[in-house]
């Protein structure tokens, strides 16, 4: 039997895809964005969309990081 020095990792359940607010017109094109790399199973580029349309309306300091 082989050991480990750490239980596995257990992720969750992927997060629901970010929905916009409808009158966003950049919002809006990167949604026809994600919608073509799904259809293109681009699973990278889903994440990457998913990621810059949660963020589009965050107040710009709770995206810094800490130095």
């Amino acid at each position: 039997m082989r050991r480990y020095p750490a239980p596995p990792v257990v992720l969750g359940l992927p997060l629901p895809p970010p929905e916009p607010p409808p009158d966003c017109q950049h919002c809006a094109r990167m949604m026809r964005e994600r919608a073509q790399a799904t259809a293109e199973r681009d699973g990278s580029r889903v994440s990457d969309l998913n990621v810059l349309i949660a963020r589009h309306h965050l107040p710009a300091a709770s995206l810094r990081t800490a130095p």
